[in-house]
């Protein structure tokens, strides 16, 4: 039997489903173009990118959660060697979308001009954890590093967000070789949910079979009735735009892209909810016989008076979200079949870490051609990726791959599962 902690194992446990269910390391445009194709008319691209990471927990202990009824002490003590530092983050992003373009050429306009228009589902999970947070799910209060007494955790915030996006724009590139774009999407809120725990505390006591726990925070969430694909409980704007240009450094030709994506908010309907977290309350924990099995009930029926009163006070009204948008330079420079590529990103409102990553590509062909990169920050440590593009037939272009090897051949010392799928037919 494992002694379970409502607050932080419904953190575990929610970034856990996602992790098996599904988010990114660099931002959705880092594949596309910066330059007007004037070879092909139109392109039509499908496009598919899923990426969990996150500091302290490991792909072990996701395979165990979901494929096991024990989880052994081992996994747990692996990733307590990786709570090296007091804070935690972890994030998950899932996109699945097309875009139309159309590449024309204007004599009133100088240069070339493609108009974009797209249709993009996005996830997004982040959270931001103290380490002792994560220690107290996998451990309870006999953690030895706990002290008898009143035991601090400090903050702890968990967002989770999916809406629709409808977007319409342009890239247009000038004769001196700068490039814009403009891109602006309205948004349909399918789901939200935000936990901000703004002080946990509680009296750890290894011999007590009690918690005494004091929560001060708040929560929010959309309808619990309307849910589903497409489902609107809000609505909302965003822009995406990027400017790029050529420099060189010595004899080499530099192509530099700086760029903003996803800047905007979403209005959630008066049906969504708001709830105050003040308690203090006394808790005998739950006992869970097999991870799989647990449901609302699971930790409802094992809940404190005090605590489930807190619970169900929750008062319906609108509020707005802003969205986790992304601004970043890239740097690019190709020199015979190769392209080097160094990436900046940064994402606001998200728990996430400043980003830099290094992305190859190696041509062997016209046709096909291989990408490897690796990153730092973002929500993990260190990740290394490889993909392969290839070109099938005259019009279509097949590109595929994953951020976090390391993730697949290590997983009890790394965390990190990431895919991207791209789909691309180019008409003449």
């Amino acid at each position: 039997m494992k002694k379970l902690f409502f607050l932080n194992f419904a953190l575990v446990a929610f970034s856990s489903f996602y992790f098996q269910n599904a988010v990114a390391q660099f931002p959705s445009n880092w594949l596309l173009p910066t330059l007007v194709d004037t070879v092909h008319s139109s392109a039509l691209v499908f496009n598919s990118d899923l990426s969990i990471n996150g500091q302290g927990i490991t792909n072990q202990l996701g395979y165990k959660i979901f494929s096991s009824n024990t989880i052994e002490t081992k996994v747990f003590e692996n990733v307590d060697k990786r709570l090296s530092g007091e804070n935690m983050v972890a994030g998950l992003d899932y996109t699945n979308g097309f875009q139309y373009t159309l590449n024309k050429k204007s004599s009133k306009w100088p240069g070339n001009t493609a108009w974009q228009i797209g249709f993009a589902d996005k996830q997004h999970v982040d959270t931001k954890l103290k380490s002792d947070h994560l220690r107290l799910a996998m451990f309870g209060n006999n953690y030895s590093g706990f002290e008898s007494g009143t035991q601090a955790f400090g903050s702890m915030q968990f967002n989770f967000l999916r809406y629709q996006e409808l977007s319409i724009g342009y890239l247009h590139n000038y004769a001196s070789g700068i490039a814009t774009s403009l891109n602006i999407s309205y948004l349909n809120g399918e789901q939200f949910f935000a936990l901000n725990g703004n002080n946990v505390s509680l009296v750890t006591d290894k011999t007590d079979d009690q918690l005494y726990l004091n929560v001060n925070g708040e929560m929010d969430r959309t309808s619990k009735t309307n849910k589903g694909f497409m489902a609107m409980n809000g609505s909302g704007f965003s822009l995406s735009t990027s400017y790029s240009f050529d420099f060189k450094a010595d004899s080499t030709k530099i192509r530099c892209t700086l760029f903003a994506q996803d800047i905007g908010l979403i209005k959630w309907n008066a049906q969504s909810q708001h709830l105050r977290l003040d308690t203090a309350t006394i808790w005998s924990g739950v006992y869970v016989d097999n991870l799989l099995d647990l449901n609302d009930s699971t930790f409802s029926d094992a809940l404190p008076d005090s605590l489930d009163e807190t619970l169900n006070t929750w008062n319906s009204k609108s509020y707005s979200t802003i969205l986790p948008g992304w601004i970043g330079l890239k740097m690019s420079t190709t020199f015979g079949k190769h392209t080097s590529t160094l990436l900046f990103s940064y994402r606001y409102n998200a728990n996430y870490n400043l980003g830099i990553s290094y992305i190859h590509h190696y041509a062997f062909s016209e046709k096909n051609s291989l990408i490897a990169m690796t990153s730092i920050g973002g929500y993990g440590n260190f990740d290394i990726g490889l993909g392969y593009a290839q070109q099938l037939g005259e019009n279509f272009t097949l590109t595929l791959g994953t951020r976090n090897i390391e993730g697949l051949f290590l997983p009890s010392k790394s965390m990190g599962i990431s895919y991207f799928l791209s789909f691309k037919y180019m008409m003449k």
